[in-house]
């Protein structure tokens, strides 16, 4: 219904005389309902006048937060002249509106009331119709300040996600510089990286700028470092990366540290060349100058140096030796003291030995925890981890695992007491490190190399010297889940539960194996795995050179995880092995 010309003046009259502002000419009282129910009115010169007032009182923060208590009850409309309107100059008032009123973080109704009434969908129909720049530009700024204020209650279905997502890469086709820098930041705030799984699809999807490098953790930087290392390292992004490194310890550390071993090559980007790390370096070189063995009890006091696996802000004042060990490159199984009442930390120095796979072995074993934890399995699979730093090619740290046994020397009727806490620990433990071992092609599992924490019931995997299917001379074909340990399982009535979870484990997995093969080749893109080794064997392990659908894989899956019961030939190996080292030495 259209209204005559003296109407609509006296509602606007009516309106504007309850505009009350104060000295800073800020809104402090109106009638605005009014004013927005005239959006409603079938004229395009009403519509015009109207949005236009609005979109001029909305710039102001305070008068944003008026005006959003009469928002949601005219958000049907607002949105109506996306479909009804041909108005250029309306469209672009309402998309401003719209754009200015979601920057408020604490307008939770409204945005509770947004979610309500499907703003997906309507974004995705506004956003894939529209071709006016302005209009456009709004739009995805009203996106990105809905998602950025309220992405962790905002639940999508995979499938609308990635909808989502290809028409904010279609607004970036337009070329135009305001809608790619907007759109990237809108890209950035869908795929918040609240989780790891979440930033790795950043990265599959070349999204990773200088807004998601911001709102990561610092674990998760220190995690997927090399991964950083591949975008592109210029303007803000190159900042972001930079301060959070500056900034942080541990992370110039192991920045330092992967430079060192020759893990990845921070050289050619200046994100540490200017920064003074030789206090690290002298670090590194007074574990290099220990004593190849050091007996039993020994005692190196009075040290003032960097702790550089834990990142204690304490420096370590003593480091105790318990043992040198039995192995072939004589590891030194040590404590560090601190100068003030900190615990000691237990840990397990490596020299001779290549233990950059551990390191890299840990940050996919992240990712894989990851999504099982986004997962509704129960229990969740994991894969314990522990600390790894590799600040040479063949030197390393490493942390040690306290109050385990290896299952070599393990009394299997121990797990007979086990309460369900412990039960529920060791089945999830068990899945998630068998899985692990057997999409990576982790080799050389023997007894020797798989640990168990009695009091929690945690089983975990050590020694990732052998990966993607490359392990020693003499090894079982393929890796084993040794027998005791099924057997016992099966005694306990706990193997048809293990073997169901395997399926489920696996089938989490399945479906991010692209970006977990990126994943792989990147943070092993320096050793001696190529690329297409890597891709080889987890192809392998996902069957998906045979093209299977999801339930088939899982199924064959499973099925190849009962089997693996024969660990006679791998112990038989692995004995001759160390036969051999120590005649040879």
């Amino acid at each position: 219904m259209k209204l005559y010309e003296d109407e609509f003046d006296a509602i606007v009259q009516e309106c504007v005389s309850n505009f009350q502002f104060n000295e800073n000419g800020n809104l402090v009282a109106f009638g605005i309902l009014e004013l927005f129910e005239l959006l409603l009115v079938d004229d395009v010169e009403i519509q015009k006048q109207v949005s236009w007032i609005i979109s001029v009182l909305v710039v102001k923060s305070h008068n944003r937060r008026i005006l959003y208590h009469a928002f949601p009850q005219t958000f049907d409309s607002l949105l109506s002249h996306f479909k009804t309107t041909t108005n250029l100059f309306v469209l672009r008032n309402v998309s401003y509106i719209l754009r200015y009123l979601a920057i408020e973080d604490d307008i939770a109704d409204t945005r509770g009331m947004l979610l309500e009434k499907n703003i997906i969908d309507r974004l995705l129909i506004m956003l894939s119709n529209m071709d006016d720049i302005v209009v456009l530009k709004n739009l995805t700024w009203f996106m990105y300040y809905l998602f950025k204020n309220n992405r962790s209650n905002i639940k999508m279905k995979k499938s609308k996600e990635n909808k989502l997502l290809k028409v904010l890469e279609g607004v970036q086709l337009t070329y135009h510089p305001d809608l790619i820098h907007i759109s990237s930041k809108a890209i950035a705030t869908v795929l918040n990286p609240q989780s790891d799984l979440d930033l790795i699809q950043l990265f599959h999807r070349k999204r990773v700028n200088s807004e998601v490098i911001d709102n990561c953790t610092r674990d998760q930087i220190e995690a997927y470092l090399p991964l950083f290392l591949k975008i592109d390292l210029s303007g803000e992004n190159y900042i972001s990366l930079r301060t959070k490194i500056i900034n942080h310890p541990s992370l110039m550390r192991t920045a330092i540290a992967y430079q060192n071993s020759k893990i990845c090559n921070f050289r050619d980007t200046n994100l540490i060349e200017d920064h003074n790390y030789d206090d690290m370096d002298e670090v590194f070189s007074y574990f290099d100058s220990l004593p190849q063995v050091i007996p039993a009890g020994a005692s190196f006091d009075n040290l003032h140096i960097t702790d550089p696996l834990f990142g204690s802000p304490v420096p370590i004042s003593k480091i105790y030796v318990k043992r040198t060990m039995k192995s072939f490159t004589k590891p030194i199984d040590m404590y560090f003291h601190y100068s003030t009442k900190e615990l000691p930390k237990r840990v397990i120095f490596k020299r001779g030995d290549d233990v950059r796979n551990d390191m890299m072995a840990m940050s996919l074993f992240r990712l894989f925890n990851n999504i099982w934890e986004l997962s509704t399995i129960h229990p969740k699979p994991f894969i314990f981890t522990y600390k790894v730093l590799a600040y040479k090619n063949d030197s390393g740290l490493i942390e040690f695992i306290p109050n385990s046994t290896t299952l070599k020397e393990l009394d299997w009727k121990l797990l007979n007491s086990f309460d369900e806490n412990q039960k529920n620990n060791f089945i999830a433990s068990v899945v998630g490190g068998f899985t692990a071992s057997a999409l990576l092609g982790i080799r050389d599992r023997h007894t020797d190399n798989m640990m168990i924490c009695i009091e929690k019931g945690i089983f975990t995997h050590i020694d990732f010297g052998g990966l993607f299917n490359f392990g020693p001379l003499l090894d079982a074909p393929r890796f084993a889940i040794p027998t005791a340990l099924k057997n016992t399982c099966v005694k306990l009535g706990w193997w048809k539960e293990i073997s169901d979870l395997f399926g489920e484990a696996f089938r989490e997995l399945y479906f991010y194996e692209k970006s977990i093969q990126k994943v792989a080749t990147t943070l092993f893109e320096n050793s001696p795995y190529e690329s297409y080794h890597i891709i080889n064997c987890l192809k392998s392990g996902f069957f998906s050179s045979l093209a299977l659908e999801e339930e088939r894989a899982t199924e064959l899956f499973r099925a190849a995880m009962d089997s693996y019961a024969a660990s006679s030939l791998k112990e038989l190996a692995h004995h001759v092995g160390l036969l051999t080292m120590s005649t040879n030495g």
